[in-house]
């Protein structure tokens, strides 16, 4: 495996051109609305699609025909991906929440608790959700397929997730009201139960795209 997170490294070493100019933008747009929070979303988003780069470098030119030629498997390649895409995602969000905290605490735009702490968690919360959704759309799909895939899949997540609002609602249950009772309860139990969910969905995607791998033609 890290025979083949140095590749993956190597192909971002390639777009270091790119990684720079969405880093002084994000810079920007986070200077012009006087937040940060932008600037973590931002980065933290675009570093965790990463992993769709260097699937689509391996499948490229019978890319990974050659590739398994090497002494490594079809769940470790899969495996590799989602450490990959989990080490940007979690680094990027690390290195630009210090940088929130450093910049709340000289200008005093907030006050450095949990519940700002908790603000910054969602972002860390969406980098396994993406992985989770963007690394086996990518490996069944591929190529334009799979953006297109991709699209359709964050399309189908967000309306299940707004029908559930709404059925729950039509049953009399408000959801605002259940996440701020839950959070009430700790927020420190709260987060603690989300991302022990979202970690689940991360496994059964891990499980999916193993399978879709291995029964992938070469």
């Amino acid at each position: 495996m890290k025979g083949l997170l140095v590749k993956d490294f190597c192909i971002m070493k390639l777009q270091k051109t790119f990684f720079i100019m969405i880093f002084v933008m994000a810079l920007v747009f986070a200077w012009s609305f006087k937040n940060p929070s932008y600037m973590v979303s931002f980065l933290t988003f675009i570093s965790s699609i990463f992993v769709l780069t260097t699937i689509s470098y391996d499948e490229f030119d019978n890319g990974y025909t050659f590739l398994f030629t090497l002494p490594i498997s079809r769940r470790i390649y899969v495996l590799e991906k989602y450490v990959f895409g989990l080490i940007l995602g979690a680094g990027t969000w690390c290195v630009c929440t210090v940088i929130a905290a450093i910049c709340a605490a000289v200008t005093g735009y907030a006050s450095l608790n949990m519940e700002w702490l908790a603000s910054y968690l969602i972002y860390l919360g969406f980098v396994l959700l993406i992985v989770s959704v963007t690394v086996p759309t990518q490996l069944k799909f591929g190529g334009d397929r799979g953006r297109l895939g991709l699209i359709l899949t964050l399309g189908g997540i967000f309306l299940i997730g707004y029908g559930c609002v709404w059925g729950l609602k039509k049953l009399g249950i408000n959801v605002e009201e259940v996440l701020d009772s839950a959070a009430a309860g700790g927020i420190a139990a709260f987060f603690g139960i989300c991302f022990l969910v979202l970690f689940l969905v991360l496994g059964i995607s891990c499980l999916i795209s193993v399978r879709i791998m291995e029964n992938k033609e070469l």
